[in-house]
């Protein structure tokens, strides 16, 4: 099961991690450093509206579907959270939106109009986006997983032909920048025109009404979504300030590398561990789900590691261009940041599957504070080299925290 589900998600996730490859190859072919420095604080911006929208209750929704017993359960669950979502798409528009828009103008020097100008003509495509997303968190739950592999890799192919006729067309970065929406949000205009869902829905079954389980897993997406971007919104900030846009674009660049090759390890889990897991009533169930994973992961992250870190002049050349080359001596202060952000991941996607939202949102917040601590500390005395120290060694005091808290959790559960 895991190696058939590995597979489905591992190949969607790649063409996915081609796609972001070549958007970010794109930016800083036309635009350097700067270019990508800015489209960092965009994306963070996007990745927010993305989770305010409904990112926020997906988890939930996977959890919740794979733990339905019959179709009039699934239907009465589906209806309410369908309901539940348009509600949080139109709290995104007329409430979160207007304060990406100002954190923007307060933040930005100089660009703060063309960023503006982008994010808002992102808006209607984010919120198809946000509708394809909740699309495939229900084929998850109902464990599709071959249909949701395909459904992404078609959106991930159309948005690297809409990024390669661009480049054709233009040299402006924003446009490449945009062509992240555009291919989610085709895909589902395309699913929604053909009007044939994947799963069938009862008739005559009232939406659910009580839907506190979804709200506690919308809080903890919201804090989530909240931190991290946040989080490295100030990081960039802090770095520009003391070291200049052009040291802030070398390290957006090794944030955004990280970002996208470990979307594939992410998507494995979320497909994997969320609807597997949530069903689990004892310690030997989810033992059964955890351990093959990890035993999975151990020498597949080993591999990668060894092959980035003595390949990093062909990835930084290849994936950026010769302007990013300072950014290869970094690689052996990330690269440990993010092997314990992979095992720390395990452990959080478990928690989540389990329902102990809680506890989930206390880890997110006392990585955020952790963080930008070392932040703080680092970065005046070290520079650059501070900040990516600070990524790994808040990632060390995550994992072990979460381990901590993971067994606490699992020695409440019968044997």
């Amino acid at each position: 099961m895991i190696i058939k589900t590995a597979f489905w998600a591992m190949s969607q996730t790649l063409v996915k991690l081609i796609a972001g490859f070549i958007i970010i190859k794109l930016i800083a072919k036309v635009g350097g450093p700067d270019a990508l420095s800015n489209f960092g604080l965009y994306q963070n911006l996007v990745t927010v509206l993305l989770m305010v929208s409904g990112g926020v209750m997906f988890a939930g929704v996977t959890s919740k579907i794979a733990r339905a017993e019959n179709n009039d359960e699934f239907t009465q669950f589906y209806s309410g959270a369908n309901l539940f979502l348009n509600r949080l798409l139109l709290i995104s528009v007329f409430v979160f939106f207007p304060i990406c828009v100002y954190i923007l103008y307060i933040s930005v020097d100089g660009v703060k109009g063309n960023i503006i100008t982008l994010l808002i003509i992102s808006l209607p495509f984010l919120l198809l986006q946000t509708r394809f997303n909740f699309y495939l968190a229900v084929l998850n739950g109902l464990s599709k997983v071959n249909l949701l592999a395909r459904d992404n890799i078609y959106a991930s192919i159309l948005t690297i032909l809409i990024a390669c006729v661009a480049f054709f067309i233009t040299t402006d970065w924003r446009y490449f920048a945009i062509c992240m929406c555009l291919g989610p949000s085709l895909r589902y205009i395309y699913i929604f025109g053909r009007n044939k869902q994947e799963y069938k829905l009862s008739e005559n079954i009232k939406p659910e009404k009580n839907l506190r389980y979804l709200l506690r897993y919308s809080l903890v997406g919201l804090v989530s979504s909240l931190c991290l971007p946040i989080a490295q919104i100030i990081a960039r900030n802090f770095i520009t300030n003391h070291n200049g846009l052009f040291e802030s674009g070398i390290w957006q660049g090794l944030t955004r590398f990280s970002e996208v090759y470990l979307v594939l390890v992410s998507s494995v889990l979320s497909v994997y561990v969320l609807p597997k897991i949530s069903p689990a009533k004892n310690r030997k169930q989810i033992k059964e789900c955890i351990l093959p994973l990890i035993m999975l992961l151990i020498p597949l992250i080993g591999i990668g590691v060894v092959f980035i870190y003595y390949l990093k002049e062909y990835v930084v050349v290849v994936l950026f261009s010769r302007e990013f080359l300072p950014m290869q001596e970094l690689f052996i202060y990330q690269l440990p940041g993010d092997i314990f952000k992979i095992f720390a991941w395990v452990l959080t996607f478990s928690l989540l599957g389990l329902g102990k939202t809680k506890t989930l949102i206390f880890l997110e917040l006392a990585y955020f504070c952790t963080y930008l601590a070392l932040i703080y500390f680092t970065v005046p005395v070290y520079g650059l080299k501070g900040a990516v120290v600070a990524y790994s060694a808040s990632y060390l005091l995550y994992l072990f925290l979460t381990i901590v808290v993971f067994f606490y959790w699992y020695k409440k559960y019968d044997k």
